[in-house]
């Protein structure tokens, strides 16, 4: 893996801000430091791996021209996208079963399950995976809904460039907060 140039700059910076920490107050416990220097420099490590390698989403809706158009913008927002559709919640199960997203984007009005039940079981078996509803339906009804099963984000969708431009920005966001 090839660690860009920034982190390793980034890294090297803190270092060395720390070490002249150290000398001005050396009441302080290395130990302590070193480990959040670590933590810091991994974690950054692993935010650059993740994004170098693109970006799996998984997107889930039930309408037919709109998955596709939401595909061809979030490729063309984030080279780095690698979008996958489904056309119902349990289509997307079998799915992420399969080879697990690094974030699903979902409608939340789908006959069969909806996107809270679709929600609900997901967050049985993966916690953590950034769950996006992206929906024209009533954004304080799904919102209310989405916090209370645990959504990590909302997008109203409207077929403009700066609601892709938002899903795309929101995704991304997720995903490297993702622990």
């Amino acid at each position: 893996m090839a660690v860009p140039v920034i982190v390793v700059v980034m890294a090297t910076v803190r270092y060395l801000s720390t070490l002249f920490y150290l000398v001005y107050r050396p009441n302080i416990r290395i130990d302590n430091i070193a480990r959040d220097v670590f933590a810091n420099v991994t974690q950054r490590l692993h935010m650059s791996h993740s994004v170098q390698e693109g970006i799996q989403v998984l997107h889930v809706d039930d309408e037919l021209d709109f998955p596709a158009l939401t595909n061809e913008f979030l490729e063309r927002e984030e080279e780095q996208f690698e979008v996958v559709a489904a056309t119902d919640a349990s289509e997307a199960l079998d799915i992420i079963h399969k080879s697990k997203p690094d974030c699903i984007v979902s409608d939340f009005d789908m006959p069969g399950m909806d996107g809270t039940e679709f929600l609900q079981i997901v967050r049985v078996k993966y916690p953590e995976l950034p769950f996006i509803f992206f929906s024209s339906h009533d954004s304080e009804t799904v919102m209310g809904d989405a916090v209370a099963v645990g959504a990590t984000d909302y997008v109203e969708k409207e077929a403009t460039s700066e609601q892709y431009e938002l899903l795309a920005d929101r995704v991304r966001s997720a995903v490297q907060n993702t622990p």
